[in-house]
């Protein structure tokens, strides 16, 4: 019971400080003159994917489970897919591609060709490797940093600004930016602390309940380390930046597949990928069906939805999610 609630408190723990990473680093971003558009883009990708990066490297270099890292990262990738499916949920009958542009199939396309890349050697189980760090991961670092400027061409070309206005603007007058810098750092060091012991608790939880490592990965750290991204885009929804919703997702996805390089390197016994169970390379298949549907749908833009909340690519969403997982759980 004792390991429940601990992992619960945790849940609570990268949920709140989550979302408040966003509040107080747009405030920075406004502050620093980052440009908002650039911020809601990029950098909120990758501050609500901070418990993936942590929560990995501490599965390989503390609790020894490549397995869990993997299927963390991969299982995140999932669930914010269906983090997608919820936001068109919350749309009630007005078709999500109705409030974004399609340009964000470039993203989309980025995050299947790097999920790709990390499935290949997950299945071929060939050690191609520079020292202990695969080839692989290289060429993820790579092309992570080609979709990154690729997409902050397409952004800068396509509009100044994504983001006009915030339900923030009237905090961000009166936080000064020391204060912003110290709840920044605060909610950071939370989001550590909680994601650094997530892998323990979901190895401890693994062998309590028999299930297995990539099933307690995929699903429990999956969702869990998901939740920034589910904050952020509830958020957004609230205050009709649907556009900054599905881009977090998307970029969220690059940012994930760039994790499982920096995993590789402090995983020092070879090729993170070959160390890993089958199960792994379901993972990411999925995730590449998943990001496929949704680059269909954002090329194709539906006039309006199959049903009142949901359109058919988010129940195929849906339903690739649940019979991933009910598949492996039942193997």
């Amino acid at each position: 019971m004792v390991l429940y609630i601990a992992f619960f408190a945790l849940v609570v723990l990268v949920f709140y400080s989550g979302r408040n990473l966003l509040i107080y680093g747009d405030i920075l971003a406004e502050k620093f003159n980052l440009g908002r558009s650039l911020f809601g883009v990029i950098f909120v990708a990758s501050i609500t994917s901070l418990p993936e990066l942590i929560t990995g490297i501490s599965s390989v270099t503390i609790a020894k489970s490549p397995d869990i890292a993997v299927s963390n990262i991969f299982g995140s990738c999932m669930f914010n897919f269906m983090v997608f499916a919820f936001v068109d949920f919350l749309l009630d009958d007005t078709p999500m591609t109705k409030k974004v542009h399609h340009g964000l199939s470039l993203s989309a396309a980025f995050g299947i060709i790097l999920i790709g890349i990390a499935m290949m050697p997950i299945w071929l189980k060939k050690e191609l490797t520079l020292g202990w760090f695969s080839i692989f991961s290289v060429l993820i670092l790579v092309v992570y940093v080609i979709a990154i400027s690729v997409t902050s061409s397409y952004e800068k070309r396509r509009m100044k600004k994504i983001i006009e206005k915030t339900v923030y603007e009237i905090k961000e007058e009166a936080i000064s930016k020391k204060e912003a810098i110290i709840q920044y750092i605060i909610h950071s060091i939370v989001i550590i602390f909680a994601a650094m012991l997530l892998p323990y608790l979901g190895k401890l939880i693994a062998i309590e309940t028999g299930i297995g490592e990539s099933f307690i990965g995929g699903v429990l750290l999956g969702i869990t380390t998901s939740l920034p991204e589910i904050a952020v885009s509830m958020l957004a929804v609230k205050i009709d930046m649907v556009e900054m919703a599905v881009s977090n997702i998307l970029g969220s996805n690059i940012f994930n597949i760039f994790t499982l390089a920096v995993d590789d390197l402090f995983f020092t016994k070879g090729s993170i990928f070959v160390h890993v169970s089958p199960g792994q390379g379901v993972l990411a298949t999925a995730s590449v069906i998943m990001a496929a549907i949704i680059m269909i749908e954002l090329i194709y833009r539906s006039e309006r939805k199959a049903f009142k909340r949901f359109d058919y690519e988010s129940l195929a969403i849906v339903a690739v999610y649940l019979f991933t997982f009910i598949y492996i759980g039942t193997r």
